[in-house]
């Protein structure tokens, strides 16, 4: 039902049929919207060109080596202050540790009481105690957090689950959602339980395909602009499915694989990327001061109001001429989402996390394309 998250999930699904003698592996995709069949047709646009997402160890888990020295001070009885790395040498190379970020995570244990010093051994602190010490110490058994998702609310009924990236944005209005079918105004988020309270909504449907909650990847993103450029893999599609995507690609007839595209009409400009959630993200932190109001899904950033389309395409332009590593922000919120990560300086933590959220590569591949200005059915191409 619908599109799986990536291809390996697509494999791991398809992996499940065909094991009976005599018999070939298949998967039949039902699709329940347009936003789902463009999902499908880009993840069998991905798989069909033998790509598979790469299996990369996260880069500077300061948050799970605070769990490991902690784990370490309970299973020895305390561990050498200058020899507990020799337990864990074998992860820094990997993981981009250095000696010096190391040692600024202990002295931060020390200080806030997460661990404690005696004559150059480490054991667990009073915090250390109190925070992770219930039921013998389970908190410190896992270090897997739950994805980072809210869940969505209006009254007593649950609409579904949105990424946290969703509000990472400071914006001048209440950020809007596209869910069931339906607009929804944000009136509050839980941080810490992580739920958001919604009231129905007015805002014109622009913040397209958001129903799924989840940032899609750049490179799934980009294979659906393939398909919308055009791109037919080699899969069978029923009638229906033929039809619907005819009448989907009749509706962009202005995308371009070489380009990226500001399309302006009487609801306001749209800055059609198809860069993913993430970098969108970054893009609308960048771009949200002097544009109004700026909301971003995984395709496109949308700027509210008439006649935006002349200044929000010279923000642009210089936006992509000045060429600024694009990062996207990092609130309190954000980091308390890590567990663990009330053990790790901030400095370290917020350098965590932007190399979790790294865009670098897909900004700078973006930067290379023509900016094209579509107004209604005409456009006018322009250079960078």
């Amino acid at each position: 039902m619908d599109a799986p998250p990536a291809v390996a999930s697509f494999l791991q699904r398809l992996g499940r049929s065909g094991r009976r003698a005599g018999t070939q592996r298949n998967c039949l995709f039902l699709a329940t919207s347009e936003e789902s069949l463009l999902r499908i047709l880009g993840l069998l646009e991905l798989w069909s060109s033998g790509y598979v997402e790469p299996v990369i160890p996260p880069q500077k888990p300061y948050p799970i080596l605070t769990q490991q020295v902690m784990a370490l001070c309970l299973q020895e009885t305390g561990i050498g202050r200058h020899t507990w790395s020799e337990w864990l040498r074998g992860v820094f190379h990997t993981a981009q540790l250095s000696a010096a970020g190391c040692e600024q995570m202990v002295e931060h244990m020390l200080q806030c009481g997460y661990l404690f010093e005696d004559q150059g051994i480490l054991s667990i602190g009073g915090a250390g105690e109190r925070t992770y010490g219930k039921r013998n110490y389970m908190q410190l058994f896992s270090v897997f957090d739950s994805p980072p998702l809210f869940k969505v609310v209006h009254g007593r009924t649950e609409l579904g689950s949105v990424h946290q990236s969703t509000f990472q944005v400071k914006l001048d209005k209440p950020i809007s959602l596209s869910l069931g079918g339906h607009s929804w105004r944000v009136k509050h988020v839980d941080w810490k339980r992580r739920q958001v309270f919604v009231e129905p909504g007015n805002e014109p449907g622009k913040s397209r395909w958001f129903s799924a909650g989840q940032p899609l990847a750049y490179d799934h993103c980009q294979a659906i602009l393939r398909v919308l450029a055009g791109s037919v893999s080699d899969v069978a599609l029923s009638n229906r499915a033929v039809s619907k995507r005819e009448a989907v690609l009749s509706e962009y007839e202005w995308v371009d694989t070489e380009s990226t595209s500001i399309v302006s009409d009487d609801k306001g400009t749209s800055w059609w990327t198809f860069g993913g959630g993430v970098l969108n993200s970054a893009i609308a932190a960048e771009l949200g001061d002097g544009c109004g109001s700026v909301q971003y899904d995984n395709f496109a950033i949308d700027f509210r109001g008439k006649g935006l389309s002349e200044h929000v395409a010279e923000r642009i332009r210089a936006l992509l001429q000045e060429g600024p590593e694009i990062t996207p922000p990092v609130s309190d919120e954000v980091r308390e989402e890590y567990k663990f990560g009330e053990c790790v300086p901030d400095l370290l933590l917020d350098e965590m996390i932007a190399l979790r959220f790294s865009c670098v590569e897909q900004w700078n591949e973006l930067k290379l394309r023509r900016v094209n200005i579509v107004h209604r059915h005409w456009r006018l191409a322009c250079r960078n």
